[in-house]
């Protein structure tokens, strides 16, 4: 058994902006929504298989964020420049193993390709989890 899953998503410039910056849609400086922002598409792909109560994910998630302004005037990615532009790409596999009842153990490695986003480039993201009565 599986799923594939394919998603994508444009937000334009004057989304999740405001003219007055006490509005904007914000908590503690991260977005309220849409992780990225306005500015941004998000491009996600992923492949999971389900074999007794195991799930293998393997994907991929591309993310390109410009500069979200309250600009009405302003057109999709148009006036930024290659070096304002932030990119993050994302290839991962996901393993989540069924130890016994309600009792989990969880695997991802991530591999990440950015640009001007986090102060690593590239680099590899390891995670090793355990779940107790969440069902995947």
């Amino acid at each position: 058994k599986g799923i594939l899953k394919f998603e994508y998503s444009i937000a334009t410039p004057q989304v999740y902006t405001h003219k007055f910056e006490i509005n904007e849609p914000q908590h503690h400086y991260y977005n309220v929504g849409l992780w990225s922002g306005g500015d941004s598409n998000n491009f996600l792909l992923d492949i999971l298989f389900y074999k007794n109560n195991n799930v293998l994910n393997i994907g991929y998630h591309s993310t390109r964020i410009g500069i979200s302004e309250y600009n009405e005037d302003r057109q999709y990615m148009d006036d930024i420049s290659m070096e304002n532009l932030k990119k993050r790409d994302v290839a991962y596999l996901f393993y989540n193993k069924y130890l016994l009842k309600g009792l989990y153990l969880s695997f991802k490695l991530s591999s990440y390709y950015t640009s001007n986003l986090y102060l690593d480039d590239n680099f590899l993201d390891f995670l090793i989890g355990i779940q107790y009565n969440i069902e995947i």
